[in-house]
């Protein structure tokens, strides 16, 4: 039989509040596939597969994905925590002046709490986090960016599919938008697979690390840019080998 002082205690036990921040499991999933992807390439190359491998296209769409998810989760995680009555007066957040966090955490609360504000795009996130705490925002062309609103345009372009018929000559000014974008930043899908470009050519293991190392760099540069400790690295390393 339990006793009333143990009751009590079980239920305090059971009412304990938890967090549990998913950012670096984003990117260890991506880096996952990634590797998943590479492996599997060499495999259907080495076979000679001429068609699409299911698996193969899998793994890459999953890498670029997960990169992004991992971006979108990390400035979420700042900006959350700004909100939050103990994660604002704890660890990390310490660095920042309460003008700065109060700051902060009235965007997420305004957009994503109590809605009375549009929610807010994604790179607009992290420039306006960049101008409340007072430093420099990101400019359209720096290459880290660049990088960054590529791979976020690929994943929409995989998350809206819209199928439809796209040219396949074999001249640049007949190449369809997303080719020309994307052709130059990564090596191709090195399976002896055919047209079109998009997605035979680009989902590949080029593709899915490129899209691993855009979103690592893309935050790197915003967390030394807010003189903020890249934890999520640790953590992905606690994770084990992706």
């Amino acid at each position: 039989m339990v006793s009333a002082a143990e009751a009590i205690a079980f239920t305090e036990v059971a009412n304990v509040q938890a967090r549990e921040p998913l950012t670096a499991q984003h990117l260890w999933a991506a880096l996952h596939f990634a590797r998943l992807c590479k492996e599997r390439e060499v495999e259907i190359t080495q076979e000679g597969r001429r068609r699409a491998d299911l698996p193969h296209r899998s793994y890459a769409m999953a890498a670029v994905k997960f990169s992004v998810s991992f971006l979108e989760s990390l400035v979420n995680d700042l900006f959350s925590d700004a909100a939050d009555p103990y994660m604002s007066t704890n660890g990390r957040m310490k660095i920042f002046t309460s003008e700065v966090i109060a700051d902060l955490g009235a965007v997420w609360i305004e957009t994503e709490i109590k809605k009375t504000q549009p929610r807010i795009q994604l790179f607009d996130k992290y420039q306006r986090s960049l101008s409340l705490a007072g430093t420099s925002q990101f400019a359209k062309d720096d290459r880290i960016y660049s990088a960054a609103s590529d791979l976020v345009f690929l994943r929409n372009e995989l998350v809206h599919f819209k199928v439809g018929w796209q040219k396949v000559g074999a001249k640049q000014n007949q190449a369809s938008d997303i080719q020309r974008r994307l052709k130059p930043k990564f090596a191709e899908n090195q399976q002896p697979i055919g047209v079109p470009w998009f997605p035979n050519r680009c989902l590949g293991a080029g593709c899915a690390r490129w899209a691993c190392d855009a979103a690592a760099a893309f935050a790197d540069e915003w967390l030394d840019r807010l003189t903020l400790p890249k934890e999520y690295k640790q953590t992905v390393q606690d994770l084990g080998t992706p």
